[in-house]
């Protein structure tokens, strides 16, 4: 009783197939149909997957854990490795030695050298290392657990601190940099500094200088030394994800016979739908003019506001205009075939 019931409610009732009857123009009428549906389902699917995405702002909170990873790759033309000495900090006041970077000698043209001479230097500079754990600044520590591994970081202390500069055989870190002295360059050639940065997501810079050992043979006239450089890449990615090599926006840009160049940029963060991070970045350059002591830094601000990315519209959307498409143009042809096939 209820399957009739039930069979009287039927929306869908079947014709029998004696009464059907096939006719050409119902097979024409057919394959512009189905070839229609199927250039609609391309179309929209086209747009749904390879639409550019929406933007929209917001501002985020910051904690003290977040960080962003800087990708550097700079030429010092006339500037030796063993001169160069490299830094960064951050709005927080912390100031730090960037010894993650990697130095490799150049030519003066740009030409990598590597030979037994820099094994040599390499292999002392990573026994020095291991050597000292972390040195002593002597009383000028600017903030707990400071390290001055270096006779120019218990200077740099000292003169953060504003006091006279110490005696430097009575330093240990001056005494070893004296033994050190037949590995000083006497030849022109220059540094290529690569690498990574593990920064806090609140404004900051790193700079490359010369030590006092590259400035007092710049006073002496021993090496021709200046500030002449190449920007191979800088690019900010988040550590949290492999970051996908992107130009950066001074990639390229090549200074001569300068001594000074500052350079900043603009930090936006951004977000896309998948939750990936990365940032979008622009800057600029300036030169200073004259003759200075050798110094290349790159100043950052990042924007409060991030930049979050997301699907014109979800998946189920994407599945009612296609039904809406594909059932449309079939009830419009279907209303077609019973006006013209009688």
């Amino acid at each position: 009783m209820f399957l009739k019931q039930l069979k009287q409610f039927d929306f869908y009732r079947k014709v029998a197939g004696d009464y059907q009857e096939q006719t050409v123009l119902g097979g024409i009428l057919s394959g512009i149909t189905f070839t229609v549906m199927f250039i609609l389902f391309i179309s929209e699917s086209y747009c749904y997957f390879l639409a550019p995405y929406e933007s929209s702002l917001i501002v985020e909170g910051y904690q003290a854990s977040d960080r962003m990873r800087i990708d550097v790759n700079i030429s010092l033309y006339h500037i030796p490795c063993q001169i160069v000495s490299a830094h960064y900090s951050n709005a927080g006041g912390l100031h730090f030695d960037a010894g993650t970077l990697r130095r490799v000698r150049i030519t003066p043209k740009g030409e990598l050298l590597w030979d037994r001479e820099a094994q040599s230097i390499t292999l002392k500079e990573q026994e020095r290392k291991k050597s000292v754990s972390c040195g002593s600044c002597y009383g000028a520590e600017l903030y707990a657990e400071q390290c001055c591994n270096t006779c120019d970081e218990v200077l740099e202390a000292y003169t953060k601190r504003k006091w006279s500069p110490p005696q430097q055989h009575l330093i240990e870190q001056c005494k070893r940099r004296l033994h050190l002295d037949d590995e000083r360059p006497t030849k022109p050639e220059g540094c290529m500094i690569f690498g990574h940065l593990l920064m806090k997501r609140i404004p900051g810079n790193f700079h490359f200088t010369i030590n006092q050992v590259g400035q007092m043979m710049m006073a002496t006239g021993t090496l021709d030394i200046d500030g002449s450089h190449k920007v191979n890449h800088i690019q900010f990615t988040d550590p949290e994800y492999s970051p996908k090599l992107i130009d950066g926006p001074l990639d390229g840009y090549f200074s001569d016979r300068t001594y000074v160049t500052q350079y900043y940029l603009k930090v936006v963060p951004a977000i896309l739908p998948y939750g990936a991070r990365y940032y979008e970045s622009s800057g600029h350059q300036n030169v200073v003019p004259g003759v200075h002591p050798p110094e290349i830094s790159f100043s950052y601000d990042v924007d409060p506001i991030t930049t979050q990315y997301s699907n014109p519209k979800s998946f189920s959307e994407y599945i009612v205009s296609l039904c809406a498409l594909i059932g449309g143009w079939y009830a419009i042809t279907l209303l077609i075939s019973r006006i013209l096939i009688k």
